[in-house]
């Protein structure tokens, strides 16, 4: 029984400990599920699945299987269940290797401050010998387009790598802590086919922090919290909490300002659905949230308003004005 290629490996890589991929022998081998290398699971690989001979053989089991009967075996799956399985099946390999790799990453501790090999976009000397990097140049583009260059909140740089396997080629967002170290990092993609699986993404493995807690004016009544770290770089003590959900972490940043007035400043509701909803939420809360007046409907986000109006900072009383909490919101939000 032939079985697709992509279908063995979606299985393979499911099921064998550790698996891994000799491209010059067109091998795949890792710890045998049947056998559990006896004790050495995970330390011993010596289950191969020889592509060009369409077989696979355990040196601890001395076994061999063609690829249905050990898919059989080791899923305990059925002769027709397996069929209809292989039949639907339809990612490619390249989609099922780079998945198992972003597992991979995901299940190592990440003690690393920045993306790998990443590039700092406002240094003279590493800018200069990557020029001729196109995603440099579009940062740097983009840096310049959103006015994130001149924002009154911005971090003191940015990044970008060119190597990293989750990160690569997205604009890198660094959070610095009150200790002036970076503490976590979020990045951007700045190209539209990089925005899946998400616009934005978070180190992998690393404790959210807030973005911004290292500017804050604990003299100034207010802070101001927004989702995401763009729009928190255009407002005096702006702070970013990569979400509406904030971390045991983030909490413990927080209490050293528990007597400030805080303010969820989000999306504009009117041209943003998601937005309206995490609204709701956060008024569910209790919360104070800001909502953006009627005239300035057409924006969709703090940093498009300060972009329009060619500003490097969205006014505080503008935000403190706007803002309400409770029913008096929830009007607000219907208006």
């Amino acid at each position: 029984m032939e079985l697709p290629l992509q279908y063995i490996l979606e299985v393979f890589f499911q099921y064998v400990g550790n698996p891994k991929y000799k491209s010059y022998a067109n091998v795949y081998y890792g710890s045998c599920p049947v056998c559990r290398e006896g004790k050495s699971w995970l330390k011993k690989k010596r289950l191969s699945f020889l592509v060009s001979k369409n077989f696979l053989y355990c040196q601890n089991c001395q076994r061999g299987w063609s690829p249905f009967e050990w898919i059989k075996e080791v899923t305990g799956k059925d002769y027709n269940t397996i069929l209809e399985e292989a039949k639907e099946f339809d990612s490619s390999i390249e989609e099922i290797i780079n998945r198992h790799k972003k597992e991979e990453v995901a299940k190592k501790p990440n003690t690393h401050t920045l993306p790998f090999d990443s590039i700092n976009l406002f240094d003279t000397l590493q800018v200069k010998y990557h020029l001729k990097e196109k995603v440099v140049v579009d940062c740097l583009r983009y840096i310049q387009n959103r006015r994130l260059d001149t924002a009154i909140n911005r971090p003191r740089t940015f990044y970008v790598s060119l190597k990293d396997f989750v990160h690569k080629n997205r604009l890198v967002i660094p959070f610095t802590n009150r200790e002036g170290k970076i503490a976590f990092y979020q990045t951007r993609a700045i190209y539209k086919e990089d925005e899946e699986p998400a616009k934005y993404l978070s180190k992998i493995n690393g404790e959210k922090t807030v973005f911004g807690i290292d500017k804050i004016d604990e003299n100034f009544d207010y802070l101001f919290i927004f989702e995401g770290p763009i729009n928190a770089m255009f407002a005096y003590n702006g702070l970013a909490m990569g979400g509406i959900q904030i971390s045991e972490l983030q909490a413990k940043e927080l209490e050293v300002f528990r007597f400030h007035k805080k303010i969820w400043v989000l999306d504009n509701p009117f041209v943003d659905e998601p937005a309206r909803e995490k609204i709701e939420n956060l008024i569910e809360r209790n919360e104070t949230v800001f909502i953006m007046p009627q005239e300035f409907r057409q924006y969709k986000d703090i940093n498009d308003l300060c972009i329009a109006y060619n500003n490097n900072k969205v006014g505080t009383k503008f935000i403190v004005e706007n803002s309400f909490k409770g029913m008096n919101a929830l009007l607000r939000l219907k208006a």
